[in-house]
């Protein structure tokens, strides 16, 4: 029995991600690109509704409390000075594995009403993203006034998974639950791993950056802002201290002389702090979402709003839509 079980095969990286992903939706990615291709997006839209409806309707009450309020909707791409000071809400959204299909409903309403939003792809973050980049890859059947298209990462990170760790998911998660925020406090005297220092690691996340960027225009148009992804070294290093050196926070990194060698036009958050956006966020205002909505509309600011569209719906288990 010993020497059968040890010729189980164990599962890999690639394993865990296509069972994730098959929790998280079973839409088949590849026939909807089809259809997408030799149909177009209205037909695509048409046979999706059954699928895609209760996250429609809630966008929508979304869209028509702003609309109501008197304000225009946007994405980020067009952002400029002259725009402060007008009803204008930044809307954004922020796109993993698991909003995929949510996104997609999203994008819908943005065609149908003629609103504009940016919508940031968790593109090759982790092997599990690169499991779906069939899914992702079919915004760029809907790329255009509608919908803006984006990078949505954390730039450290995503260098650390998956080139140092080589796409790795559950090693590179055991070191920064176990040693990275660690490692990272003694960076100056320590380098990580004992083989970069912080420069190497600047150097080699920009690259790597800038690769992913490149890599996103083989399938989109144009890729001009990103935004910072809160992901799990970057929750460590926030939870652990906030002396840490900034760079290792995706919205901190894409700033100043960094943002100078990548390959966009800005971090989304680092827009909005710029120009003195009035932030609507999610998570801070999810007891009662729309009541708060309506509320910070009544300011009258420039306001900058972002949502993971997974959570657009009636019945999530994160926000209340009351």
């Amino acid at each position: 029995m010993a020497a059968a079980s040890a010729n189980i095969e164990r599962p890999n990286s690639t394993h865990i991600a296509r069972k994730k992903a098959d929790k998280a939706f079973s839409l088949p990615f590849g026939m909807v690109d089809c259809i997408f291709e030799n149909e177009g997006p209205e037909h695509t839209f048409s046979m999706l509704r059954p699928l895609l409806t209760p996250w429609q309707d809630m966008y929508s009450r979304v869209v028509d409390l702003i609309y109501r309020k008197g304000y225009k909707i946007r994405g980020f791409h067009t952002l400029k000075k002259t725009d402060i000071g007008q009803k204008i809400v930044f809307l954004y959204h922020d796109v993993h594995f698991r909003d995929i299909v949510p996104a997609l409903a999203l994008a819908g309403i943005n065609r149908q009403r003629g609103i504009s939003s940016t919508f940031n792809l968790l593109w090759e973050f982790t092997s599990l993203d690169s499991f779906c980049r069939p899914g992702y890859s079919l915004f760029r059947h809907l790329e255009n006034e509608n919908v803006e298209i984006a990078l949505h990462t954390n730039p450290v990170s995503a260098w650390l998974n998956r080139k140092v760790f080589r796409g790795d998911d559950k090693a590179y998660m055991k070191w920064v639950h176990t040693t990275a925020v660690g490692d990272l406090h003694s960076l100056a005297k320590t380098p990580l791993f004992g083989a970069y220092s912080s420069q190497d690691i600047v150097d080699k996340s920009i690259d790597y950056f800038n690769e992913t960027v490149s890599d996103m225009k083989t399938v989109f148009r144009s890729i001009n802002v990103a935004s910072h992804h809160g992901d799990v070294l970057a929750r460590a290093i926030s939870n652990h201290s906030a002396s840490v050196v900034p760079i290792f926070t995706g919205a901190d990194f894409i700033m100043g002389d960094r943002l100078e060698r990548l390959d966009i036009d800005g971090e989304i958050r680092s827009m909005a702090r710029q120009y003195d956006l009035y932030h609507f966020n999610e998570t801070k205002n999810k007891k009662q979402y729309l009541t708060n909505l309506e509320f910070a509309l009544e300011s009258e600011q420039t306001i900058s709003m972002i949502n993971h569209p997974v959570d657009m719906h009636q019945g999530s288990k994160r926000i209340q839509f009351l």
